[in-house]
């Protein structure tokens, strides 16, 4: 029979398989060696550029691959803070995460200097991973950067989904929604992805900067209606969605025709990497519900529902998920889904009074769980009592948005520093 601690180390070692299993410069050196050997003898004068939390690795692995006679120029990295490292071959330019901030705003101009000036000689590979939406701000014109930052805000703080906030992200902007393939025809556009969007929607993850788009103006608004923020975003949004002279890159485009997109990586890649781990230490694996995209909170009662039904054995056994929940920020506490999610459950578990001696994991694959240096939480059943021995009571950190307090106090924060990937986030119960 494991320990308390022994389990805890398990769920964190499968953890990390499941963060290994998206190491974007593997992923990009696979797929990119088995392109050249199809496209390479026809493919010269190449433009590499690299966006999002995993734009580093997965430049350095381009450069790795790509022959230097066929590049036409250095690379271009765009990437945030947390992951910003010089490397030979590239630009760097660091930019804002997950709110766009001027930075940002100065890198893009870059991007879409390069991509406007490229001819049809010219083959742009466009490497793309989590975050790099927010990390790509290019307001329409009539919109300040402030104006949209304003708006991702109260999306963000609305509760509402990625796909939502992807899809008003595309009509305010120049370059998403298929922008980048507007802007550099007549050039050819080859796009490696690596997602952070469940179900792998290529228009939805980092906006679909190479994808054609089938939402509208008309649609965008709609969502911020639905979220009760239509009244409150900038009268200037509300013009241009009101107003649109063009529509984003639609599927019957011509320009399409010119472009490639191949995914590389995703979340579900990585819970079978951790199912797999867990198997092969011995675990026995429970079904359990994928992918969990709803409220946090809602989402971790869910799942203590579910091990409350399992029968109590002498066999260790795991429930591994993943997605990307969300969370409706009514405090002003610190903290991340990741970090509400491992804390409502633990509370729950205690009322629902589990039978189980339980370990519970969530954790994001970027090691960056909403605006905190913590990956996440794992909690376990003694959890409670070290916090209020620190004289943190759970429950009123938790309706304070406060998860990350609560957890530093009990030593259950996940701290892996930026890993350089992202593809969501992962959810391990051990009982």
């Amino acid at each position: 029979m494991l320990t308390l601690n022994e389990k805890r180390a398990l769920a964190l070692n499968a953890f990390l398989a499941a963060i290994k299993a998206a190491d974007p410069k593997e992923a990009i050196e696979r797929h990119l060696s088995k392109w050249l050997e199809e496209e390479g003898v026809n493919v010269s004068s190449i433009i590499p550029i690299a966006v999002g939390k995993a734009a580093i690795p997965l430049m350095q692995g381009l450069l790795s691959v790509i022959p230097s006679e066929k590049l036409k120029q250095k690379g271009l990295v765009i990437t945030n803070r947390e992951n910003h490292m010089d490397i030979d071959g590239a630009e760097v330019l660091v930019a804002g995460h997950p709110l766009p901030d001027e930075q940002g705003l100065i890198a893009t101009q870059k991007l879409i200097e390069i991509i406007s000036d490229a001819s049809d000689e010219d083959h742009i590979l466009f490497c793309v991973s989590g975050g790099a939406s927010a990390m790509l701000p290019a307001p329409l014109d009539s919109i300040s950067l402030a104006d949209k930052i304003a708006t991702t805000d109260l999306l963000l703080a609305s509760g509402a989904d990625i796909v939502s906030v992807n899809t008003v992200r595309k009509h305010l902007s120049k370059i998403k929604g298929g922008g980048v393939v507007k802007l550099a025809a007549p050039a050819r556009i080859t796009s490696f992805i690596l997602s952070d969007v469940i179900g792998d929607d290529l228009s939805s993850i980092a906006s679909g900067p190479t994808v054609a788009d089938e939402t509208t103006f008309q649609d965008a608004e709609n969502i911020l209606r639905q979220f009760h923020i239509w009244d409150k975003v900038p009268q200037s949004v509300r013009d241009v969605l009101g107003a649109a002279d063009e529509e984003t890159l639609k599927p019957d485009d011509p320009r399409l025709f010119l472009t490639q997109n191949y995914l590389i990586g995703s979340n579900a890649v990585s819970v079978e990497a951790a199912m797999n781990y867990l198997s092969e230490a011995g675990v026995e694996l429970l079904e359990t519900p994928y992918p969990l995209e709803g409220n946090a909170r809602e989402e971790a009662v869910a799942l203590v529902s579910s091990v409350s039904a399992i029968p109590s054995t002498d066999q260790v056994s795991a429930l591994v998920t993943g997605g990307e929940t969300t969370v409706n920020l009514i405090g002003d506490g610190k903290g991340g889904r990741n970090q509400e999610f491992a804390l409502a459950f633990m509370l729950y578990a205690m009322e629902k009074r589990l039978p189980h001696e339980w370990v519970c994991l969530s954790g994001g694959t970027d090691g960056r769980d909403g605006p905190t240096d913590a990956a996440g939480g794992i909690t376990d059943k003694d959890s409670f009592m070290r916090m209020m021995k620190k004289t943190r009571n759970p429950v009123p950190e938790l309706e304070n948005n406060n998860a990350y307090e609560a957890l530093k106090a009990s030593e259950d924060l996940i701290m892996t520093g930026g890993t350089g990937t992202n593809v969501a986030d992962i959810q391990i119960v051990l009982i």
